[in-house]
């Protein structure tokens, strides 16, 4: 029942984030839609709204890409591509709940999802090392994020992720 509950919640809030850009979005506006009692809403977020995108982006973004076992290279194309399909959401995700702290949380994220995969191409001697780069390029990629939904998503995808791929390259070496 507690992942119906959350999976309902997280399907109506990217449902109502989707359609079109908000400028404001309440808890009490998520409630009413999916029809539990507010009671019930924060029992399951208790953080409020910021669980609910949480929630969301653990369920759309990070579970697929620890499921699927990508390596850095799919989860870029994985996480490029989801915000090209989902432009109006990651925006208004972006307008409504952005924030130094959970920038740095996505960030963190990123790395503990895609770090198992990352970390079996090296030698154990190059863990550290690994990591710090690890934790290098998740930081380019939601900078890159952050970059593309506030020009409007004008630039080409492509362009991103050559950048990104360029970047490991570089700090590779």
């Amino acid at each position: 029942m507690t992942q119906l509950i959350r999976e309902a919640v997280c399907g109506t809030v990217k449902e109502d984030l989707s359609q079109h850009h908000l400028t404001r979005y309440t808890a009490s506006e998520l409630i009413a839609r999916t029809q539990i009692a507010r009671s019930t809403f924060y029992q399951y977020f208790d953080g409020g709204l910021r669980d609910v995108f949480l929630s969301t982006i653990q369920q759309d973004i990070l579970r697929p890409i620890m499921h699927e076992e990508m390596a850095w290279e799919q989860a870029v194309d994985f996480v490029l591509d989801y915000v090209r399909h989902n432009q109006t959401f990651v925006d208004n995700l972006y307008e409504l709940g952005s924030g130094p702290a959970k920038i740095c949380w996505l960030r963190q994220a990123l790395v503990e999802a895609i770090w198992p995969q990352y970390r079996a191409r090296l030698a154990d001697q190059q863990i550290l090392r690994c990591w710090h780069q690890l934790n290098l390029l998740c930081g380019a990629l939601v900078s890159e994020l952050q970059c593309w939904t506030c020009s409007g998503h004008q630039e080409d995808w492509h362009q991103v992720r050559t950048r990104l791929l360029s970047f490991e390259v570089a700090i590779d070496r």
